[in-house]
């Protein structure tokens, strides 16, 4: 329950889908998205060199 909660109509949920605690679950769902994707680039920039290697060695102009 948020500090703004309506109060859930079905006593035996989980947890309360009142409009205001349905805007915390958004909140938090989008907070931890955020701290995976910040996680998900800092591992992938980390492996920036090894990609762009990659890249030149597959993409390489055909000499003709």
């Amino acid at each position: 329950m948020t500090e703004k909660c309506m109060g859930c109509k079905d006593k035996d949920a989980e947890i309360c889908l009142c409009s205001e605690c349905y805007k915390k679950i958004i909140a938090i769902i989008a907070e931890e998205c955020v701290k995976l994707c910040f996680d998900f680039a800092s591992k992938c920039f980390a492996q920036y060199e090894a990609i762009m290697e990659r890249i030149r060695s597959e993409l390489k102009p055909k000499k003709e």
